[in-house]
C-alpha cells in the first residue's frame, strides 16, 4: 500500500486520471442495473426449486397469484360484492387484466363461472356476460354462496368481502411487474370512489417490501453521508478533510453498484443495504490515515507527511480491510443467490475504499494539505481514555473477571435465539404488507398456499374412484393439520357437479363410485366451459392439483407442517405416484432453511479465515486467539440481546454474526500491531498498551462512533428486519470498541504466576 502511496504522489495528475477513468467505465454499467424480487432474486432462476414453481405455474395455469381484495363494508359504493356497482367494477377490472399480456387467468365474482341446477342437470353461468348483469343475479348470488369454490376463494361467506384472482405467468420479475402495474392502473378510478384495494401474494409482497426499502435507501444514502462528514468533520475540525473521506467512499460506492450492473447481477431486497454498508465501512481506513497526516503535520514533518502516514497505517489498514472483506465475502459460500451478490460486492467496495484511501486521498492531500486539528491524545477527552485503559492494565483480573460474567450472562441469552420468523417480526405491525394480510385472515381467505402437483401412473387417471378416494383421505388429513386449512381439488369441482345432477342433494356432493359417472361429469364440465378444470387437472388426466390455504405462522410452525406432509406422502401414498410440493408456504418454509444454514456456515467460515490471516500478520497463533477474544465478544453480546428481547434470526439479521467479525477486529489489529512494536522497542507491557492507545486510540475511537452511528441510521428502515439488523450491529460495534478498549488492554498487560499462561511476556516475543 505504501508502495501505491508512493507512485500515486510521483504521479498525481496520472493518478487522478486513471482512477477517473476507472470510475467512469464502472459508472457506466450503472443504467444497466436491474431489479429482481421474489424467489428468483434470493434462489437464482436456476434452482431447482425455483424451476420446480415455474414448472407448477405452467402445468396448471396458476399458482403464484395476485389476489385483489376489496370490501363493501363502510362504504357508500355497494353493500355486498353482488350489488350492481361492485359488479361492474369486478368485470371493468378483470377483463381489462384478461386482455393483458402473459396473465394466466383472471377470477372475479363478475367473471368467474358458476355451477347452478338447471332442467338439464346444470348450467354454468356468469353474472355478468359481456358487461351486463344478469336478470336473475339475485338467485345467482345465492347460490354462490352455497359453492364452495367460491365461498372463501372469491367472495366471504357474509358476501362483504370479496376478491378478484390474477394469476401470474412464473417467478420472473420482469414479467410480473408489468402485471401489477397494469393492476394498480385497474383499480385506480374505483380507488377514487372510496373502495379501499388490499393486495395479497408472494410477488405483492415482495414488491411492496422492496419499494419501501428503495425508499429508505434513498433516505438512508444522504444520511449515511452527512453522518460521515459530521464525524469526520467533528474529528479533524476540517470541511475538506470530510470531502476527501466522502469522495473515497463515494467512489468506493459507484466501484461496487457499477460492478455488479456489468456483472448482470440484479439488485434485490438484501442489496438494498450495501450501500450504507460500505459508506459507513469504507471511510475507516481514510480516518485512520488522516488521522496519522494530521499527527505528522503537527510535528512539522511538511509534505513528507502524507508518505509517513501511509507507512504507518498501511499494514494495519490492510489487514482491517481483507478481514472485513473476509466477514462480508464469506456471504459468497451461501446457498441464497443474493446473498452471494451481497457478499462480493460488498467486499469488493471495502477493497476500493482502501485502494483508493492510498492512491486518492494521498494524491488530493498532494495537491489541497487542509489545516487538521492535532491528533494527539492532549485534549482532557483523550487524556480520561488513557486513564481508563491504565486503570484497565493494572486491574486486569478484575476486567477479565467481569468479562467472563457477562460473557456467562449473554450465553444464556444466546441460548434462547430462535431461527423462527413470522409476518409481524419481518416487517414489523404497521407494515400495510402485514395489515392487508390479516384482513384477509379475518374476512375471506387465507393469503398463503401449500400447492401440490401428483402425477399419476400410466394405469390411473384422475376419474378412478381410488385415485379420488386417495385424494379424499389425504385432503382430510390435510385439513386437520395446525396451520393448514382450506383445502382446494379436482373433488370439488367434481363434487358439486355431481350434486347437482342428483337434484341438488346434498348426499351426492363427492366422487361418483364409478369410473364411468366421474368420467362423464367431468366431460360436462369440460363441455359447459373450457377452462373449467384446467386449474385442477390436466388434459391427459393424468395430473392433478391439490392446493390448501394456510395461515401465516412462525417458520418452525410451517417447518413442522411440511414434515408431516412428506411423511404422508412417503409412507401413504402409492409408490408410484410422483409429488411434487411447492407453492408460497413451501418456499418461504425452504428459504428460511437455507438462511438458518448459511448462518451458520458464513459466521464458521469467517471466524476460521480472520483467525487465520491475524495469526499468519502477526506470525502467532496466541497473537491470533488474543485478537479473536474482542472480535467474538461482541457477536456473543448481540446473540445474547436477541435472546432476552426474543428477536428471531431472520434474513437480514443471519448476516450478522459474519459482518461483526469483519468488522470488529479491525480495532483489536491496530492496537496488537502497534502495541508489539512498542513491546519490541523495549517498553514494558503497560507501557506498551497506553503507546498504542496514544497512536491508534483516536482513531479507533471515531472509526467505531462512525460505524455504530451508521449502522443505527438503518434503523429507521420501515422493513423491522433491516431496523434490527442496523441497531444490533450498532450495538456490537460499540461492544467491540469497549471490548478493544478495556478488554483487550487487560489481556495484552495479563501476568499469571504460571509462566506458560504469562500473556504480556508471549504477545511481546
Amino acid at each position: 500500500m505504501t508502495k501505491l502511496t508512493e507512485i500515486s504522489l510521483s504521479y498525481p495528475r496520472t493518478t487522478l486520471l486513471v482512477l477517473l477513468a476507472v470510475t467512469i467505465g464502472f459508472a457506466a454499467g450503472l443504467p444497466k442495473s436491474r431489479t429482481d424480487i421474489g424467489y428468483r432474486a434470493y434462489l437464482g432462476a436456476e434452482h431447482p426449486e425455483v424451476q420446480k414453481l415455474d414448472a407448477f405455474v405452467e402445468r396448471f395455469g396458476g399458482g403464484l397469484p395476485i389476489v385483489i381484495v376489496w370490501t363493501c363494508e363502510g362504504i357508500r359504493f355497494c353493500e355486498t360484492v353482488f350489488d350492481r356497482s361492485a359488479l361492474e367494477m369486478a368485470y371493468s377490472v378483470s377483463r381489462d387484466l384478461e386482455r393483458f399480456a402473459g396473465v394466466q387467468r383472471v377470477e372475479s365474482p363478475a367473471t368467474s363461472v358458476l355451477s347452478v341446477p338447471s332442467q338439464d342437470g346444470f348450467d354454468m353461468r356468469q353474472l355478468v356476460v359481456e358487461g351486463v348483469v344478469a336478470p336473475d343475479a339475485a338467485a345467482l348470488a345465492e347460490r354462490a354462496r352455497m359453492d364452495p369454490i367460491w365461498v372463501g376463494n372469491l367472495i366471504s361467506e357474509d358476501a362483504r368481502v370479496g376478491a378478484i384472482v390474477v394469476e401470474l405467468p412464473s417467478t420472473d420479475t420482469e414479467k410480473n411487474e408489468p402485471i401489477f402495474r397494469a393492476i394498480l392502473e385497474a383499480v385506480g378510478p374505483y380507488e377514487a370512489e372510496g373502495i379501499e384495494f388490499k393486495f395479497l401474494g408472494e410477488f405483492v409482497e415482495l414488491s411492496i417490501t422492496e419499494t419501501e426499502l428503495a425508499t429508505d435507501t434513498a433516505r438512508l444514502i444522504p444520511l449515511a453521508v452527512v453522518i460521515i462528514g459530521v464525524i469526520v468533520f467533528l474529528q479533524f475540525r476540517s470541511a475538506v478533510a470530510s470531502a476527501y473521506a466522502l469522495l473515497v467512499v463515494g467512489l468506493s460506492l459507484v466501484w461496487a453498484q457499477g460492478l455488479m450492473a456489468w456483472l448482470g447481477w440484479p439488485q434485490s431486497t438484501l442489496s438494498n443495504t450495501m450501500p450504507p454498508l460500505i459508506l459507513v465501512i469504507g471511510v475507516c481506513d481514510a480516518v485512520h490515515f488522516l488521522s496519522r497526516y494530521s499527527a505528522h503535520v503537527a510535528r512539522g514533518l511538511g509534505h513528507s507527511a502524507v508518505l509517513s502516514s501511509a507507512r504507518d497505517v498501511a499494514v494495519p489498514c490492510l489487514m482491517t480491510s481483507i478481514t472485513t472483506a473476509v466477514g462480508l465475502f464469506s456471504f459468497a459460500f451461501a446457498d441464497v443467490q443474493a446473498l452471494v451478490h451481497l457478499g462480493v460486492v460488498a467486499s469488493f467496495g471495502v477493497m476500493v475504499a482502501l485502494l483508493l484511501t492510498f492512491t486518492l486521498l494521498p494524491t488530493l492531500l498532494h495537491f489541497h494539505a487542509p489545516r487538521l486539528s492535532s491528533a494527539q491524545s492532549n485534549s482532557p477527552r483523550w487524556s480520561s481514555l488513557e486513564r481508563m485503559v491504565a486503570v484497565a492494565t493494572q486491574r486486569s483480573g478484575l476486567v477479565l473477571g467481569c468479562s467472563l460474567l457477562v460473557a456467562g450472562v449473554a450465553a444464556v441469552g444466546a441460548s434462547k435465539v430462535r431461527a423462527d420468523v413470522k409476518m409481524e417480526t419481518l416487517y414489523g405491525t404497521q407494515s400495510k404488507i402485514v395489515q392487508w394480510w390479516r384482513f384477509a385472515e379475518q374476512n375471506l381467505r387465507e393469503p398463503d398456499t401449500l400447492e401440490l402437483s401428483i402425477r399419476l401412473p400410466d394405469h390411473s387417471t384422475a376419474e378412478s374412484p381410488d385415485v379420488l378416494r386417495q385424494l379424499e383421505e389425504f385432503s382430510q388429513f390435510l385439513v386437520e393439520r395446525d396451520g393448514l386449512k382450506r383445502v382446494t381439488s379436482i373433488l370439488d369441482p367434481l363434487g358439486w357437479t355431481r350434486r347437482l345432477l342428483h337434484d341438488d342433494v346434498a348426499s351426492f356432493q363427492g366422487p361418483a363410485p364409478s369410473e364411468e359417472e366421474n368420467a362423464e361429469i367431468l366431460l360436462l364440465l369440460s363441455m359447459q366451459h373450457e377452462g373449467a378444470l384446467a386449474p385442477w387437472v390436466t388434459l391427459d388426466q393424468r395430473s392433478v392439483r391439490i392446493s390448501i390455504q394456510a395461515t401465516d405462522g412462525f417458520i418452525s410452525e410451517k417447518a413442522r407442517v411440511r414434515d408431516q406432509v412428506d411423511s404422508y406422502i412417503e409412507s401413504s401414498f402409492p409408490e408410484d405416484w410422483t409429488v411434487e410440493v411447492t407453492g408460497s408456504f413451501w418456499m418461504s418454509t425452504y428459504l428460511n432453511q437455507i438462511v438458518q444454514r448459511t448462518q451458520l456456515q458464513t459466521f464458521a467460515f469467517a471466524a476460521v479465515l480472520v483467525f487465520t490471516l491475524v495469526a499468519v500478520f502477526m506470525r502467532s497463533a496466541l497473537w491470533g486467539a488474543v485478537a479473536m477474544v474482542p472480535t467474538l465478544f461482541p457477536v456473543l453480546v448481540v446473540l445474547g440481546v436477541m435472546g432476552f428481547a426474543e428477536i428471531p434470526l431472520d434474513t437480514a439479521n443471519a448476516m450478522i454474526a459474519a459482518v461483526i467479525v469483519g468488522i470488529a477486529i479491525d480495532d483489536a489489529i491496530h492496537l496488537l500491531s502497534r502495541f508489539r512494536v512498542e513491546k519490541n522497542a523495549g517498553a514494558n507491557s503497560q507501557e506498551a498498551v497506553l503507546a498504542a492507545i496514544s497512536h491508534a486510540g483516536r482513531a479507533i475511537v471515531i472509526t467505531s462512533v462512525a460505524l455504530s452511528v451508521g449502522f443505527l441510521s438503518l434503523a429507521i428502515s420501515s422493513w423491522q428486519s433491516i431496523a434490527n439488523f442496523g441497531w444490533l450491529t450498532a450495538l456490537a460495534i460499540l461492544s467491540a470498541l469497549v471490548a478493544d478498549l478495556i478488554l483487550l488492554p487487560a489481556m495484552m498487560s495479563f501476568r499469571t504466576a504460571a509462566p506458560a499462561l504469562d500473556l504480556s511476556r508471549e504477545l511481546g516475543s
